[in-house]
């Protein structure tokens, strides 16, 4: 599971732990209610007494895998499968680097041009693809010593803050200033439809591994997107939820939590369910 978080503030990583009022995790046997997902029992989760990773600066992108948390600070992308490297971007030359996840000394540099580099995603272990205030998205080829440029997408007017990639459904979707999404063909790196409606600049972007939904943050709102390209569900994450029923969260940098769906509302606002 990826959980990019760019930008947190938060240095601490604290697992959630079930608590002795009945929550089971999966590894104990058998099926139905011992093998549901986490968030079907939010409110029998509990932080650890101490935290499983401490970084020097905020958290910027952090991997869970079934006995370990791999972390690595802001403006660093792990790279798969192994996730012992990374992708690292945000230095004053513009360079672009590969360094050990638990280090910052460069295994390859490349300063290919002089725009600064904003968000970065790795879909597998030799391709990275960044993207940054020069408008381009710019896919790389990653050798033993050095970044190879394979190709730049052009369709944003602004500067692009957010990518996501599934290789599974070899889709990459980045997210712009410019207030609009677009879905390109991983394979192919063509155009494929842009989403747009967003009323502020993008700031994340995601993809559902399983399905291929498409998550967009943009300012307060969080929209969902099937893989299609249709509007499943628009949510204002400064709106409190009280829900009957949970099938998912979402967090937000308001601290807020989301509950999906079947939710009510604690003020007046509605939700746009946009089916």
């Amino acid at each position: 599971m990826a959980l990019p978080l760019a930008g947190q503030a938060a240095m601490q990583i604290l697992p959630l732990l079930p608590s002795a009022s009945g929550f089971h995790s999966s590894g104990s046997g058998g099926s139905g209610a011992a093998a549901e997902a986490f968030f079907h029992h939010v409110d029998h989760l509990s932080p650890s007494l101490q935290a499983v990773k401490e970084l020097k600066r905020p958290l910027g992108h952090m991997i869970g895998a079934e006995r370990s948390v791999v972390a690595v600070e802001e403006n660093k992308c792990l790279l798969p499968p192994n996730y012992t490297r990374c992708v690292a971007w945000g230095y004053a030359d513009h360079s672009i680097r590969l360094v050990p996840h638990d280090s910052d000394k460069a295994l390859v540099c490349e300063t290919p041009f002089h725009q600064e580099i904003l968000t970065c995603v790795c879909p597998t272990g030799r391709t990275v693809v960044t993207g940054g205030a020069n408008t381009v998205v710019t896919v790389w080829d990653l050798g033993k010593k050095q970044f190879t440029i394979r190709q730049h997408l052009y369709g944003h007017t602004e500067a692009v803050t957010g990518l996501a990639a599934s290789a599974g459904y070899h889709i990459l979707v980045s997210g712009s200033r410019d207030r609009t999404a677009i879905v390109w063909d991983l394979s192919r790196l063509t155009f494929i439809r842009q989403l747009t409606g967003h009323n502020a600049p993008l700031a994340a972007t995601d993809i559902n591994e399983l399905t291929g939904d498409i998550a967009t943050c943009s300012g307060t709102w969080l929209h969902l997107w099937s893989i299609n390209g249709d509007p499943l569900v628009s949510v204002n994450t400064l709106v409190v939820f009280m829900c009957s029923t949970t099938t998912g969260v979402a967090g937000h940098y308001s601290s807020e939590i989301v509950h999906l769906p079947n939710c009510k509302l604690l003020s007046g606002e509605k939700v746009n369910w946009l089916t």
